[in-house]
């Protein structure tokens, strides 16, 4: 029982450790592009301006795209300098949806707080309560494994009674068991500790302890 839960431990904390480096290396990934994306970017509409009357196939996440307007700006996960002065410029307001994909909202959805955070901080905390919930869940679901899986290896009967009262209303014993520990004490006395445990025909135990000590 203890062997089996303690592999199921192993298991689950070698598969957070995994899912964790996962979400970290894919977050550097996704800054690291980002961030020469948008460099390239702006280097290009800088030194080649007649580039921007072509549509320039730098439209996955990680590029941010050639937009035509601020309505249509997007970026993953923050927006280089161009995109984000040519939001402010056009009184857009900055926001992230809750796959982290930075917009340039306006008129009512600059005001949904629902669906949008204003600030990329106020993402990354949602991001964390989020996952604080995930693994909250995680542990509620193997604490309730735990439980069921003793319930059905312990064999330790669940209700005790005593054995006075077992006798009173006739209970018939279907099995016993007596043990007994002797140590030295630092008087130099022996103390012997006896347990006498019987089980019923209803499945309830009664436990007797008694001590005795001899020089």
């Amino acid at each position: 029982m203890f062997g089996k839960g303690k592999e199921d431990k192993d298991n689950n904390n070698w598969s957070d450790d995994v899912g964790e480096f996962i979400d970290k290396t894919f977050d550097r990934v996704h800054n690291a592009v980002n961030t020469y994306s948008g460099s390239i970017q702006d280097s290009l509409e800088e030194n080649f301006p007649w580039l921007g009357s072509f549509n320039l196939p730098l439209s996955s996440p990680f590029f941010g795209g050639k937009e035509q307007s601020a309505e249509n700006l997007w970026a993953f996960p923050v927006p280089s300098a161009r995109q984000y002065d040519q939001c402010k410029e056009a009184g857009g307001t900055s926001a992230w949806n809750k796959e982290g994909v930075w917009r340039c909202l306006f008129g009512s959805d600059a005001k949904d707080t629902k669906n949008w955070f204003h600030d990329y901080t106020g993402f990354l905390d949602w991001r964390r309560e989020m996952y604080k919930a995930m693994v909250a869940k995680r542990q509620r679901e193997r604490d309730q494994w735990t439980q069921l899986w003793d319930s059905k290896t312990d064999d330790r009967p669940k209700r005790y009674i005593a054995e006075s009262e077992a006798e009173r209303l006739g209970k018939k014993v279907v099995s016993s068991s007596i043990t007994s520990e002797t140590v030295t004490k630092d008087d130099g006395n022996l103390e012997t500790k006896r347990v006498v445990k019987k089980w019923y025909d209803d499945g309830t135990c009664s436990v007797n302890e008694s001590v005795s000590s001899r020089n």
